[in-house]
């Protein structure tokens, strides 16, 4: 790293605070070794003991990309999980995601259970930010996210998910609608639909076509 970031320190022996950070909070703690192995696996026999009796001992957020497809494969193949894969669209979905979500559920046998947030009302949200030049933007798919997660059937449903059709164009259209994918069509969450209204009201006053 190098003064390209124009909040970078260094220390006085010529490291940049990243290499810092991995110092002192990360390499401490990384063990990709036996003893690494050794706490994965009590981690996954605390798991599936609080899993008994149920479809599924854990949830995984899943977004297509290569830590989230990393860890569902590690869950299952390495840990012996028995995972239920959860994947939010707020309309951003890349062909390549969908492949890869895909090929992940098919590859592995597991389920998965998808919320549609409602494009419409993204697409609304995303514009104001946009127009109102906050830093981040990825503020709108947070917001949809979190009681997406919260407040959807596949964290607390204890049946295997089914069937489902997608009904809203978009990328994820091209999921199978094969065993084990499930989707919920239905409208952003109450949470979401207030954080829309609080957002548009104080900081947003122009209409939003």
């Amino acid at each position: 790293m190098d003064t390209s970031d124009p909040k970078i320190s260094f220390s006085d022996t010529g490291h940049c605070e990243y290499c810092e950070n991995f110092g002192t909070s990360i390499e401490p703690n990384w063990h990709p070794d036996a003893r690494g192995e050794a706490e994965l696996a009590a981690l996954a026999a605390k798991i599936k003991k609080q899993g008994e009796g149920k479809d599924f001992d854990c949830i995984i957020g899943l977004s297509g990309g290569l830590d989230s497809s990393y860890a569902a494969y590690i869950a299952k193949e390495k840990m012996g999980l028995r995972p239920l894969l959860f994947h939010v669209d707020a309309g951003w979905n890349t062909d390549q995601a969908v492949g890869n979500i895909e090929k992940l559920v098919d590859g592995l046998g597991l389920d998965l259970y998808t919320e549609v947030i409602n494009w419409e009302e993204m697409k609304d949200l995303q514009v104001a930010f946009l127009r109102s030049q906050i830093a981040d933007q990825d503020l709108p798919q947070d917001a949809a996210f979190s009681p997406a997660c919260t407040n959807s059937p596949a964290s607390t449903e204890s049946s295997t998910c089914s069937l489902a059709a997608i009904t809203r164009p978009s990328a994820a259209a091209s999921l199978k609608s094969g065993a084990g994918i499930r989707v919920s069509t239905r409208p952003c969450s109450r949470i979401f639909t207030n954080a829309l209204a609080n957002a548009r009201s104080r900081l947003f006053p122009w209409s939003i076509s």
